[in-house]
């Protein structure tokens, strides 16, 4: 009770925050604040009861403490080390080995595919947290000092500001491309993309590409040196699945992923389009595209980066 009370007049005393050292920080008591402390802080306070902000910053704090992601760790843990017993020690995956399975003769040890799949899920895992946590704590403090400060206060800015752009339909284009392979994803002969705009430089991007017998998805991110709506040298990567096969060609069904790294070049042509005219939208670039991946397959059984050229003619809008 006595504390319950003590925090109830904290949480209307006058503290001016701001965020120092990637905590909050009291500039009237130089006081730093812990997470937890910040979060009971606030708890009393009846204008934060049901702030979504709080709500989110509470629950990534949750999730970041070991006793609520210790499974990500194990997880981690167990597929990289996988993939290093499987790089290290193939053998064991052959006919006698510890690892072999008869009903799975055929099975390949696991090797570069199992390292990235505990790399991704850590980084997504606490990288989700992190970036929530760290937005979430100066909307907070913005709130705060706005509520009881009667003075102006310089708001402190948000960070990470592209989250705010994903559901921003201004920031997405189209890109259809067509020609030997693309740079988006290795094996296609028309793609279709969406991306979603970062910057002049910069591009996350969504791929479905097709060829004459089969189909294939792919995620990338995309760099372009100078300015991408001109000409400009680029460097990419792209995690990418195709299948094929064909009924009537008596040609059976198969699949494979990857993953590439690739450079290439853009060549600007005209903000004209070369196909078909498209009035209600312009098109903000025509260009020539041409470089090279180099791709690893996964579950190939060898490690070697496949080097694969490309040749596109590209369309923006």
């Amino acid at each position: 009770m006595n504390k319950f009370i003590y925090l109830l007049l904290l949480s209307i005393s006058l503290c001016q925050f701001t965020i120092k050292d990637g905590k909050a920080y009291d500039l009237s008591y130089d006081k730093y604040y812990s997470d937890q402390e910040f979060i009971d802080f606030l708890s009393c306070d009846p204008n934060f009861y049901n702030d979504t902000h709080l709500k989110k910053f509470k629950k990534s704090h949750r999730n970041l403490k070991f006793k609520r992601n210790w499974y990500i760790y194990l997880m981690t843990i167990s597929s990289i080390g996988a993939g290093v017993e499987g790089i290290r020690y193939p053998e064991r995956w052959d006919e006698g080995g510890d690892n072999y399975d008869i009903e799975n003769p055929d099975e390949k040890p696991p090797g570069f595919e199992s390292i990235a799949v505990g790399v991704i899920l850590y980084t997504s895992y606490f990288g989700y947290n992190k970036i929530r946590k760290n937005r979430s704590l100066p909307r907070i403090i913005n709130k705060y000092n706005k509520l009881y400060l009667n003075e102006e206060i310089e708001e402190i800015e948000i960070p990470y500001r592209f989250v705010d752009n994903i559901s921003d339909s201004d920031k997405r284009e189209r890109i259809i491309s067509m020609g030997f392979l693309s740079d988006k994803i290795p094996v296609s002969l028309i793609d279709i993309s969406t991306v979603h705009n970062i910057n002049k430089h910069s591009d996350f991007y969504g791929t479905l590409s097709t060829t004459i017998l089969g189909a294939g998805l792919g995620v990338g991110y995309k760099y372009h040196i100078l300015d991408k709506y001109m000409t400009t040298p680029f460097i990419g990567t792209s995690l990418f699945a195709y299948g094929e096969g064909c009924d009537i060609c008596i040609v059976e069904w198969s699949t494979v992923s990857g993953f590439s790294v690739y450079s290439g070049v853009s060549l600007f042509r005209s903000n004209n389009n070369p196909f078909f005219n498209a009035p209600t939208k312009k098109v903000k670039k025509h260009s020539i595209n041409f470089g090279a991946h180099w791709t690893y397959i996964f579950g190939d059984g060898s490690y070697d980066l496949y080097p694969l050229p490309f040749l596109n003619v590209e369309i923006r809008n």
